[in-house]
């Protein structure tokens, strides 16, 4: 776990830097994400997304 941690960890703390994590539900995916943020100090924002999600909808998100 803390390999993947420190990988994480690394792509998050270069400019732009971001990542998809892809695996089967329960592995840690979200737990692995959540502390490699504290690590860096960083804020963790989750998107709900549903059908009627736009991208006005993904740039008024990030806006705030």
């Amino acid at each position: 776990a803390m390999l993947h941690i420190t990988r994480i960890n690394q792509i998050i703390q270069n400019p732009g830097g971001n990542a998809m994590l892809i695996g089967v539900g329960g592995s840690g995916k979200q737990s692995l994400c959540h502390l490699a943020a504290f690590i860096s100090d960083y804020e963790v924002k989750q998107l709900v997304v549903t059908s009627n999600f736009k991208v006005e909808d993904l740039k008024e998100e990030l806006r705030s």
